[in-house]
């Protein structure tokens, strides 16, 4: 089995779910993946060996955006995430939108804070309620993110000499033990995994409980607890009602995700392979 492809969250929060991303540069000209935010983007060649099996089957039919957001759900199942319906019809984009990346905030970096995070998806095409943004937050409770982007929490936060106090001590001391000292270069990943049996790290609304006794690992996941947001950390967290909750709102909130302003009909192309256009090929 391929690895999980790249959460479809960071696919499209510039111009929709059209795997722009997925595009390499032309003509010398940067693509989203080389913008900050994505650069630490995984799973993008199993897209591409999907993307060249379905072609093989059914040449120049099925789209890129379509096999990202259906693969998307699958790998989430995978990892014990729930179902959903994905509708398709997409068409991929012609171009990379780097620029819109870096200069527009479409996508809020891993060490935002949750009023970016927030702003972020309220500006969508479709607003993304506060609801629906802490649901899909809950995708942290699986995956890695590298050290540099909260290093900061850890070691020297807001230019305090001290780590930010609303870290559980405990947990500043784990992280601390992946990422080294503070002048490492923050290569070093930590696992985002909350919950942990035997080797499994499974998805889940154990990351919201754990978010309420002080062991967010980003800025933003710990930031949920305070201020309006904090209601339904305090729900998703509250036993096997509270998981049934968050598997029905993060499944809605990603429905919703997946149908952000698709091209479809003559707008856009059908690649033959994601990295490249259609004129490329």
């Amino acid at each position: 089995m391929p690895p999980a492809p790249p959460p479809i969250s960071h696919l499209t929060m510039t111009t929709g779910c059209d795997a722009s991303v997925l595009l390499d540069r032309v003509d010398g000209r940067k693509s989203e993946r080389d913008a900050g935010p994505n650069q630490s983007l995984r799973g993008i060649g199993a897209i591409e060996a999907i993307k060249q099996r379905v072609e093989a089957a059914c040449p120049r039919t099925v789209s890129c955006a379509d096999i990202l957001a259906l693969a998307a759900r699958d790998s989430l199942v995978l990892v014990g995430g729930p179902t959903y319906p994905v509708l398709t019809g997409r068409r991929d984009s012609a171009q990379s939108f780097y620029h819109d990346v870096v200069d527009g905030g479409g996508i809020p970096p891993p060490n935002a804070t949750y009023a970016m995070t927030l702003a972020a998806f309220a500006r969508r095409g479709r607003e993304f309620t506060e609801r629906e943004t802490v649901a899909l937050l809950g995708a942290h409770s699986i995956g890695k993110v590298r050290c540099r982007f909260f290093a900061d929490r850890i070691y020297d936060f807001a230019g305090t000499g001290a780590p930010d106090d609303s870290i559980d001590p405990d947990m500043v001391g784990e992280m601390r033990a992946v990422c080294g000292g503070d002048g490492d270069d923050g290569a070093a990943a930590m696992e985002m995994g909350y919950y942990r049996q035997g080797r499994e790290v499974g998805f889940g609304a154990h990351y919201y409980a754990k978010l309420l006794e002080g062991r967010g690992i980003l800025r933003a996941d710990q930031q949920l607890t305070a201020g309006s947001t904090v209601r339904w950390v305090r729900v998703y967290a509250s036993g096997a009602r509270g998981e049934e909750v968050f598997r029905e709102d993060f499944a809605h909130a990603m429905v919703k995700l997946s149908a952000l302003a698709p091209l479809t009909g003559s707008a856009g192309q059908v690649r033959i392979s994601c990295s490249k256009p259609v004129q490329d090929n």
